[in-house]
């Protein structure tokens, strides 16, 4: 199950007065019950620029004029993020010191805690998908990073004027993200060639859509993978996954199955929207299912895989992390948590928040029993926007794989609360 950290990943609420600083463990969507994807509500809409790419237009001049603005931009980033670490530390402090305050103490603590709340929701936030989160310390290594080489600067100033002519100016002008530095620093390491390359890709890959909206994550990951396939269909997944995983079809998710093989009603505000049907997802899905079967079956990665479940079975609490998408790290990226509330839980921690946007895919282990015929995610699962990949341990020398994707759903009960829904494949299992 996956939950979050209270510090410093801070998700804005209605009520964060009347909770302090210590937010809620559980993301949650903002704009509740509104009609469309997260792309719709929260992506850039695509003006389609029409015509050959114009490469003169980011002539060295150009890129130089906005390197000093850009710069400034990111440092101011940076700032605000120290400035969010340093409300919530405090917001802490107070609520520890309110448990031995006397009334006078108190009402001081008090006001300083609403001014303090103030203060947060004064500062901007980054959605990603249909949520929203404060700048991240942890992204702050990334930004500096990217203003203290100017190669990297100009690279990244080279791409944001490319998706500012593309998108349309002040129509959907790419604004600075702080919690996507880790990204803009792998694109601005890129060799300006390379990059060119990429952005044409991009730009194909987008007259093709008929969606008329696209992610800023999606964008990214458009240009982070050398292996991104703007063609890629559903039927070629599926030739892929038979020829490295021939057993995926074998191994549907079933945590939240009943004995009849349907969605139990015990959970009943969770449940799978489809289990092992590529068609359920998009090609910007199905290029990091493609870039996932061709890392998981390598020698390397397979004992990662098995080092870190057996180390989660004898720990407290699930371990997790994240999948690079260059081909050369083809181990996990072991992150653990800062924090552990239980057992089956894993409180992602605002490292791996960070380097989410650099990444392929993130994972969590579901490895509390060394044998288990429980596979797939659960339903502290849902709700994430970004792809995840969950490791089921079968028994001592196997362990299933299956991605899944969290998908809005704006129906409502009586009681309130929205289904949560997962699109869920298996990518096979791997055996030590």
């Amino acid at each position: 199950m996956l939950s979050f950290e209270k510090t410093p990943v801070a998700e804005k609420s209605e009520n964060s007065e009347e909770n302090g600083m210590t937010r809620r463990k559980f993301l949650s969507y903002l704009g509740a019950g509104a009609a469309g994807t997260a792309a719709e509500l929260f992506g850039f809409k695509i003006f389609k620029k029409t015509g050959e790419i114009d490469w003169d237009f980011f002539s060295e001049i150009n890129i130089k004029k906005e390197r000093g603005p850009n710069k400034q931009l990111i440092t101011v980033g940076i700032e605000i993020a120290n400035r969010v670490e340093q409300i919530i530390k405090r917001g802490n402090k107070i609520e520890e010191e309110l448990q031995s305050a006397d009334s006078e103490e108190k009402n001081k603590l008090e006001q300083e805690k609403k001014s303090l709340n103030r203060a947060f929701d004064g500062l901007p936030t980054q959605r990603v998908g249909d949520i929203s989160r404060a700048n991240l310390q942890e992204a702050n290594e990334f930004a500096e990073k990217i203003i203290a080489d100017e190669k990297v600067l100009d690279n990244f100033s080279f791409f944001k004027l490319f998706i500012k002519d593309y998108l349309g100016d002040g129509v959907c002008n790419l604004v600075y993200e702080h919690n996507n530095a880790a990204a803009y620093l792998e694109i601005g390491k890129m060799d300006r060639e390379e990059l060119k390359t990429r952005l044409t890709r991009l730009k194909e890959f987008l007259d093709s859509q008929k969606t008329k909206y696209i992610l800023q994550e999606d964008i990214l990951y458009c240009l982070l993978d050398p292996n991104f396939n703007p063609e890629l269909d559903h039927k070629r997944v599926a030739k892929l996954l038979d020829s490295k995983s021939p057993e995926w079809k074998e191994y549907p998710a079933n945590l939240l199955l009943n004995k009849n093989g349907v969605n139990d009603e015990e959970y009943y505000f969770t449940r799978y929207k489809t289990n092992n049907h590529l068609e359920a997802f998009d090609i910007i899905e199905l290029n990091k299912i493609a870039g996932l079967l061709l890392k998981i079956k390598n020698p390397s990665f397979i004992k990662s895989v098995f080092a870190n479940r057996d180390k989660d079975y004898e720990a407290y609490g699930e371990f997790g992390g994240a999948i690079a998408i260059p081909k050369k790290i083809t181990e996990l990226i072991d992150i653990p948590a800062e924090e552990t509330v239980s057992d089956s839980s894993y409180v992602v921690p605002a490292k791996r928040t960070a380097i989410e946007p650099a990444s392929l895919a993130v994972y969590h282990f579901h490895a509390q029993k060394i044998k288990d015929n429980t596979l797939g995610p659960s339903v502290g699962d849902s709700g994430s926007p970004i792809p995840q990949l969950v490791f089921s341990s079968f028994d001592k020398d196997k362990i299933a794989v299956h991605f899944y994707v969290s998908r809005r759903n704006s129906k409502f009960t009586l009681s309130g609360p929205k289904f949560q829904e997962m699109s869920v494949i298996c990518l096979g299992v791997l055996e030590r």
